[in-house]
């Protein structure tokens, strides 16, 4: 488990996703796309389920997923195919931390995860798949209270 909270501590700042919550199908939004530094042919995209997410204050929480491909041979420099992260995401202090991991290597082998307190609020990294995450679910908060909705 400590190798997924090292690399979750490295990928909260460029990424994110509620356990134990029930929803009846995932919304997977994308926030975010590209390929890699020194990975040209590595695709990368990064979204946001918007059925997961829920807000308190303002505080959103929600499941993101990095995927990486189409293959390990073309993508060397990333250990997983796969990253879901739950994270919350401070909209007034624009902050995050990471609360529970799930990572799918490249031969389909599932880990999971969760922050054992260790890892505590972190500063947004500006232009980054962080920030961009930031602003797409504090976008969607600001929203639904200006509409009367609290997820």
């Amino acid at each position: 488990m400590k190798k997924i909270n090292t690399l979750a501590v490295s990928v909260v700042g460029a990424a994110m996703t509620f356990a134990g919550v029930s929803y009846a199908a995932s919304n997977w939004v994308r926030i975010d796309e590209g390929s890699p530094s020194q990975q040209p042919k590595c695709h990368a995209r990064a979204d946001v389920d918007t059925n997961s997410w829920t807000a308190s204050g303002s505080v959103v929480r929600a499941w993101g997923r990095d995927t990486y491909g189409p293959s390990h041979a073309v993508c060397p420099k990333e250990d997983y195919r796969e990253f879901d992260l739950l994270s919350d995401w401070d909209c007034e202090a624009k902050m995050t931390r990471w609360v529970s991991a799930r990572v799918v290597d490249w031969n389909g082998k599932v880990e999971s995860g969760d922050n054992d307190g260790t890892y505590s609020w972190q500063h947004v990294v500006p232009d980054t798949r962080g920030a961009a995450t930031l602003d797409f679910v504090c976008a969607a908060l600001a929203k639904s209270k200006g509409s009367g909705e609290n997820r």
